[in-house]
């Protein structure tokens, strides 16, 4: 059964009228999902989403509750999520919301926030209010709400709930999405949103070189800072619209094909161009509402992991593991698939070998994580018993080496010599995906770099409706009897290694565009997997 957005909030809304921690106990804990994270300095924040717990000695489960505060986790000291002290920051009048997009800023500690659509299904969020959260180093912070200057900045802006969101260079960027009207029907937004922490200007562009429409939901986004002038911004995934009028409704999901990783799109935020790029290996079959995150690599390269999600036109939830690598274009799948698949979840890569999962739903419930905790090795890709502030620097894993090894860099099918340039100049040596010490409008370089970087010792280098239409059966979960699972299984079902590419039409307003064939253009108009059950 698939229930609208509607429908779901109003299980929250119909939920018993106790109070109930945003951070229960992990007896308590059934799964939580929705909610958005970022890291700032030495904390991990999780804001929004809904949450469902036990309510009584008899198992009985909530609905799902709105989660009105927003969560730190330490990431100076070690812990296990059995043992792990969150914090809660009281929002302070800030909205309860789902799925916004979360953008840090390092220079000013803040964490600013954009769209989301209401957890109790508000759908008068105020356009011209800009939250951010101001964070006090200690795992603390404080919520409040600065209206615009000139609210004539989001003429032609409409706020979005699941776009594909990142911070790259000071930068905010949130793809797509969607949101509801005050009649109920949900529609996509097209366009590229972006936010300049510095000069705090917000620009929107048509986004259609990443669907016809510009349009998408429940896709990943992340930033490159090692290539291109001044940093690239990857879009992977999601879901975009069966018709060929970008007005209309969300359709239902069996009906919306989902956006393929076997041809990626890239954006030059400083260039504001378009590329495209073919991938080989073995690619992750289209989904929605997955996490994706991204580690640069001791030899150059840049890996983008991709865990879990919903698969598209079906309701099924996955646990599988991939790592793309860069510039190689080159998919690899872990040995490795969780035995509790799970959707909307988040999850955040930390510089070294570490990466956090938070939340999800699960298949079945409840979570058989700690508190919807898990923590991965990426060099292992490989689930870890506990989080630790000293875990060593992260490595490529081994089949991603042996494959710049073996000289696989020397076939990959460029686009264009434009695309080959952005990623075979030398990169810079950053180390997170969150870069925020440079503004856009400083260019590294006036053009990319030609002198190729030698990838890997011994390489030669050649010529790189979520919300809206649920696919998580959620009355199922919250009414059938949940079977607790207590370990994984290991396993590694059969894949389509020749998924084709997915393209399509999308679907609230957007900019005038054009298209191309080989090399898309920009507009010049104004980035867990699974842990035994308890960390322990």
């Amino acid at each position: 059964m698939r229930f609208s957005f509607f429908q779901v909030a109003f299980l929250a809304i119909i939920s018993p009228a106790f109070s109930f921690s945003d951070d229960p106990a992990t007896a308590d804990y059934v799964q939580r999902g929705g909610h958005s994270v970022a890291q700032l300095g030495d904390f991990l924040y999780i804001d929004g989403g809904w949450i469902q717990q036990y309510q009584d000695a008899q198992g009985d489960e909530t609905l799902l509750l709105p989660v009105n505060s927003t969560l730190s986790i330490p990431l100076g000291t070690a812990w296990t999520n059995a043992t792990l002290n969150m914090t809660d920051i009281v929002k302070s009048g800030a909205p309860a919301l789902i799925r916004e997009a979360m953008w840090t800023d390092a220079a000013r500690q803040l964490i600013y926030v954009w769209g989301g659509v209401g957890a109790t299904g508000s759908t008068d969020t105020d356009d011209n209010l800009n939250w951010e959260l101001t964070v006090d180093g200690t795992g603390g912070g404080s919520w409040k709400f600065e209206e615009l200057e000139s609210p004539s900045q989001f003429a032609g802006l409409q706020r979005a709930s699941a776009g594909a969101a990142a911070t790259c260079y000071n930068t905010g960027f949130n793809l797509g999405g969607f949101y509801t009207t005050q009649n109920g029907t949900d529609l996509l937004v097209p366009g590229l949103l972006t936010y300049n922490m510095t000069s705090q200007a917000w620009a929107n562009e048509s986004a259609a070189p990443f669907t016809n429409h510009g349009t998408s939901m429940g896709a990943e986004a992340v930033c490159l800072p090692a290539f291109g002038p001044r940093g690239l911004v990857l879009f992977l995934g999601g879901l975009t619209s069966a018709g060929d009028n970008w007005l209309d409704a969300v359709v239902p999901l069996t009906q919306s094909p989902g956006i393929a990783f076997d041809n990626l799109t890239v954006y030059d935020p400083f260039a504001r161009q378009w590329y495209w790029q073919t991938t080989t290996g073995s690619r992750p079959t289209p989904r929605h509402e997955f996490c994706a995150v991204g580690v640069q690599g001791p030899q150059n390269t840049y890996e983008i992991y991709v865990y879990s999600g919903l698969a598209t036109q079906s309701s099924s939830m996955l646990g599988d593991f991939y790592v793309l690598s860069l510039p190689g274009f080159v998919w690899f799948k872990a040995n490795y698939t969780s035995a509790v698949p799970r959707s909307w979840t988040r999850c955040v890569a930390l510089g070294d070998s570490q990466m956090i999962v938070v939340g999800g739903y699960t298949d079945p419930s409840p979570d058989p994580w700690s508190r919807g905790l898990g923590v991965f090795d990426l060099s292992s890709m490989s689930p870890r018993t506990s989080y630790d502030p000293k875990a060593g620097p992260y490595d490529s894993p081994e089949v991603v080496k042996d494959w710049y090894s073996n000289g696989g860099l020397n076939s990959v099918p460029w686009s264009s010599g434009t695309v080959q340039q952005l990623f075979l100049g030398q990169p810079e040596q950053n180390t997170t995906s969150n870069t925020n010490s440079t503004d856009l409008n400083t260019p590294q370089n006036s053009s990319p770099n030609n002198n190729n970087t030698k990838i890997i010792v011994g390489s030669t280098v050649g010529g790189v409706v979520f919300l809206s239409v649920v696919a998580v059966s959620i009355w199922w979960f919250c009414y059938r009897k949940r079977s607790i699972i207590t370990e994984d299984t290991l396993y590694e079902p059969e894949i389509n290694k020749t998924e084709p590419s997915s393209h399509f039409p999308a679907l609230v307003y957007e900019l005038e565009h054009t298209a191309s064939t080989l090399e898309l253009q920009g507009y010049r108009e104004p980035v867990e997997i699974e842990a035994p059950t308890n960390l322990r």
